[in-house]
């Protein structure tokens, strides 16, 4: 018997926590954004947060209504971009929940 094959209880066990670990990563991601602009909104004299809070205060709609766009673009892409990495990694094989 090889035993350079046989699977080991630390494999079955990464293989299913393997889905809930890279939906974790991906909704992790687009927390961290959130994160990071609200911590903008208080302490930064840049960047998306700090673009909002001005914008909002000077009643300068247009540019606060592009703020947020760019803001959720940047969430829906980085959630994209973990649903392509899980395709790819997976080589598109589905698990049996979302059959």
């Amino acid at each position: 018997m090889d035993s350079t094959h046989t699977p080991s209880a630390l494999s079955a066990v990464d293989a299913a926590a393997s889905p809930a670990i890279r939906w974790i990563a991906a909704i992790a991601a687009s927390l961290a954004l959130v994160g990071a602009v609200v911590a903008e909104f208080y302490s930064s004299d840049r960047g998306l947060g700090y673009l909002i809070i001005t914008s909002a205060t000077q009643l300068r709609t247009d540019l606060l209504f592009v703020a947020i766009v760019v803001l959720a673009a940047l969430g829906v892409s980085s959630f994209m971009l973990f649903g392509y990495l899980e395709r790819v990694t997976t080589r598109g094989e589905r698990s049996d929940e979302t059959q």
